[in-house]
């Protein structure tokens, strides 16, 4: 070019990239017509300064230029000063290349870098797809990211890096989420090369290929089609995870090229990792919270007697962490083989609680008969007829499943769930619902259990209670006792343990030795036992065996063995004189110290054969006089603030 910047001379090179012929270039100044309007300024002032000598001459320097048709090119320059025989400075010879394509693939392979940092923090697929977009954007370019089905039949868009007017128009249309569409892989040949080969592909025209993708009502709008004319060139590369294609991945911009091909295959690789790496962590955060939900269910089953209660939580855990709209358990009556309603959630009405059915009868009723898992997916086209069809109609349900409860071989009632929208539940859906179904019938069996243990339990004390009293009247009789004798201390023995703070079955077991304080006379002879006057040496010697006989007899029946201190030690004295071990204080077991007081009480009010009953100012002050000698002061301080003569059974 000369002194003024007009261009003089040309190759057919620089011709070429221009896209001007020889004679529409020459004579055209190359600031004001070659270059764009944002460095024309820069640029006259960098070759005015060449011209008048104020600087060097660039070695090297890179800039855009305007090509015919209006696009840019950037070109590296390398520019000599022209002289005449003079020295002086004429003109500018300029030789460059065109790195238009080199530049542009630095760019975007540095983009899809800072995209693969940004990925390295993404912990899910939606912020994944957020680092994507956010890198992408910077050099407008957008894209696509697409699942594939297990099937490799089926592609849904799971996200789009941009929303167009037309993708809003699709959602209004069909009701589909505009990021949300599923097609078949055949409807696309693109695609479909691209999942069937595992390679990348370069489309010169993904407008066409959209209209294949969009549904129907929406790619008859040829009119909208044209929001996307300014993205004629796309690359569509494969989600491979350990040799399974899972996805596509597809860049849309103007300035793609199949050049582009290595780097947004390789940026795919990083895609399908991390889209893994976030899938699995999502899976492990849902499970996590299962387990939660498991463990939830499992203290409810553990920590409530009431079934209703328990499979209230089951139910509401369920549909929580299921994301389902309602469920409801039905429980079998074994006498009349009839299914009926126990609990249930997130029903509009209450129609479901009138629910019930006969075992073989309805869909209900052949779950629980045939032991078989049923899922609908449709309830509008299925082929079982639903016996529930009013309920179907009224809360809006889309799809159910039932599952029989089944513990021990035994069928406990039936676990249905509905959706009130299409659902395609995932093989790990359907083990959490059988492992929720398995929860079910193991709180029904082990509260029914419970329940059954509990009535048994109450027979079984039942039974021992009358054969303890049974056992009572006949020591009471043999032993020529006041009658009434063992009830009267047994119960004055509970109303000193419960002022002293003794709950529970510990009154129970104090009762029951009390009844039994004296069974182990059993094993003395008549000839001692009802001997009407004072024994001999070896005979008293003989009677004071009765604490250890009664030990003897007692000890064996593991449901009497806390029963056993008062048989076993009511003759113990506080002081250390009594027998049979000669136990002092402390030592001896509250009950028992307890029962000596009131044995005593008893007994001195009453006549005997051998002596007639005591005044009772006269046993009050016995007892008070052997306080710390017969008896644990503690326990006549006690018994003294208690005493009422009416209410303690005055004779």
């Amino acid at each position: 070019m000369n002194a003024k910047g007009d261009l003089v001379l040309i190759n057919q090179k620089g011709l070429t990239v221009l896209g001007y012929t020889h004679e529409e270039a020459i004579g055209k100044n190359w600031i004001n017509h070659f270059l764009p309007t944002s460095i024309r300024g820069e640029v006259k002032d960098v070759f005015n300064n060449l011209m008048q000598g104020k600087v060097e001459p660039f070695e090297y320097h890179e800039n855009p230029i305007l090509t015919k048709n209006g696009s840019e090119r950037t070109i590296a320059w390398y520019n000599t000063l022209v002289q005449d025989g003079n020295g002086r400075n004429i003109g500018i010879l300029s030789s460059g290349q065109d790195i238009t394509e080199l530049k542009r693939g630095s760019v975007l392979l540095e983009t899809l870098n800072q995209a693969a940092l940004a990925m390295e923090k993404a912990l899910t697929p939606q912020e994944i797809h957020t680092a994507i977009a956010a890198e992408l954007k910077k050099i407008n370019t957008e894209c696509i990211i697409m699942h594939l089905d297990r099937d490799c039949s089926q592609l849904s868009i799971q996200f789009l890096s941009f929303d167009s007017s037309l993708l809003k128009a699709a959602e209004t249309l069909t009701g589909l989420s505009q990021k949300s569409f599923t097609f078949p892989v055949d409807k696309v040949e693109e695609y479909r090369m691209v999942i069937e080969d595992q390679e990348t592909v370069f489309i010169d025209n993904p407008v066409n290929m959209l209209r294949q993708i969009l549904p129907e009502p929406i790619s008859g709008l040829a009119a909208k089609i044209s929001n996307f004319i300014n993205i004629p060139k796309a690359i569509a590369a494969p989600l491979v995870v350990e040799k399974d294609i899972i996805g596509l991945f597809t860049v849309n911009s103007s300035t793609l090229s199949e050049k582009d091909i290595p780097n947004i295959t390789a940026f795919a690789n990083q895609i399908a990792a991390a889209w893994h790496r976030a899938q699995l962590f999502e899976q492990a955060q849902k499970r996590l919270v299962r387990l939660k939900a498991l463990q939830e269910i499992d203290q409810a089953i553990s920590g409530s007697l009431d079934l209703t209660v328990t499979l209230e939580v089951l139910i509401e855990k369920m549909i929580e962490n299921l994301e389902v709209d309602a469920g409801v358990i039905l429980l079998n009556d074994p006498d009349l083989q009839v299914l009926e309603y126990v609990t249930g959630s997130g029903f509009k009405t209450d129609m479901i609680k009138k629910s019930s059915a006969r075992l073989g009868e309805g869909l209900t009723g052949r779950i629980a008969l045939r032991r078989e898992s049923v899922f609908i997916p449709d309830l509008s086209i299925q082929t079982i007829t639903f016996d529930r069809a009013r309920l179907i109609k009224d809360e809006d349900f889309v799809s159910y499943l039932g599952v029989p409860l089944i513990a021990k071989g035994n069928v406990l009632g039936v676990l249905e769930v509905f959706h009130r929208s299409e659902h395609n539940p995932t093989p790990e859906w359907f083990d959490f619902m059988e492992t929720l179904a398995g929860q079910a019938a193991i709180a029904i069996d082990q509260l029914n259990l419970f329940n059954d243990l509990q009535l048994s339990n109450i027979e079984l004390k039942r039974a021992y209670s009358e054969v303890i009293a049974g056992w009572s009247r006949a020591l009471e009789l043999r032993d020529q006792e006041t009658e009434g004798h063992s009830r009267r201390v047994a119960g004055l023995a509970i109303a000193i343990a419960k002022e002293m703070g003794i709950r529970g079955e510990e009154l129970s077991y104090l009762s029951q030795g009390a009844l039994l304080h004296d069974i182990g006379k059993m094993g003395i002879p008549d000839a001692i036992l009802l001997k009407p006057g004072k024994l001999t040496e070896e005979e008293w010697d003989i009677m004071k065996k009765h604490p250890i006989y009664s030990y003897q007899m007692l000890s064996p029946i593991n449901h009497l063995k806390p029963a056993l201190d008062i048989p076993y030690c009511h003759h113990e004295r506080w002081d250390g004189t009594g027998y049979p071990r000669g136990l002092k204080g402390e030592e001896i077991p509250i009950a028992a110290r307890i029962f000596a007081l009131v044995d005593v009480w008893d007994a001195l009010r009453s006549d005997r054969p051998y002596r007639k009953a005591w005044a009772d100012d006269k046993v009050i002050a016995y007892i008070k006089d052997q306080s710390g000698a017969h008896f644990d002061p503690l326990v006549v301080e006690i018994f003294m603030g208690m005493i009422d003569l009416d209410e303690l059974g005055a004779s």
